[in-house]
């Protein structure tokens, strides 16, 4: 699709269900870095795993809408593995703060991804 036709295009397709989810999953990323990473009691991490829960599951959903009524746009196929794969990054680095071997982990997830890439 070419540039222009996306920009006239792109307000319908933010508003689909779908793209609305996975900006909520994008949104939700810093929410679940600041309450890790600020933890000082149990309860705090039992929070922060209820908002990557939260991603989890909407995550589900957003596919399964998309798919099922037919609301898959090309917002949506970019849109939904970058929040995929930020996710997937903000865990792994909240992680390596508290247990040094999650280093190793970065290495990976960034070899796997620059494979990916090419």
């Amino acid at each position: 699709m070419p540039i222009k036709e996306w920009i006239k295009n792109w307000k319908t397709e933010i508003r689909t269900i779908p793209n609305l989810l996975s900006l909520l999953r994008l949104l939700l990323i810093p929410v679940y870095v600041i309450i890790y990473l600020n933890a000082t009691e149990t309860w705090h991490y039992y929070l922060s795993a209820v908002v990557l829960a939260i991603s989890c599951v909407t995550d589900m959903i957003d596919g399964y809408i998309a798919r099922r009524y037919n609301m898959i746009t090309n917002l949506g196929k970019f849109l939904d593995p970058v929040a995929d794969k930020a996710t997937r990054f903000a865990l792994i680095l909240c992680l390596a703060s508290r247990f040094w071997m999650m280093y190793l982990m970065i290495l990976v997830f960034v070899i796997k991804e620059s494979f990916q890439l090419i």
